[in-house]
C-alpha cells in the first residue's frame, strides 16, 4: 500500500467549496474528498480513500 500527500492547491479548495455547497459538507471533510477526487482526475487506476 502506498500514500499520497495531497497539498491544499487552489484547485483543492474551489473543489471543496464546491462540495461544501452542493452537499453541505463540514469544511474539514469537503478539503479531505476534495483533494482525493482532485488527485484521481489525474492517476490512472483506482484510488482508495481511507
Amino acid at each position: 500500500m502506498s500514500f499520497l500527500v495531497q497539498p491544499a492547491t487552489s484547485a483543492v479548495i474551489e473543489e471543496a467549496a464546491r462540495l461544501i455547497d452542493e452537499y453541505l459538507l463540514k469544511t474539514y471533510d469537503a478539503l479531505q474528498f476534495a483533494g482525493c477526487l482532485v488527485v484521481r482526475q489525474g492517476l490512472p487506476g483506482t484510488l482508495t480513500l481511507v
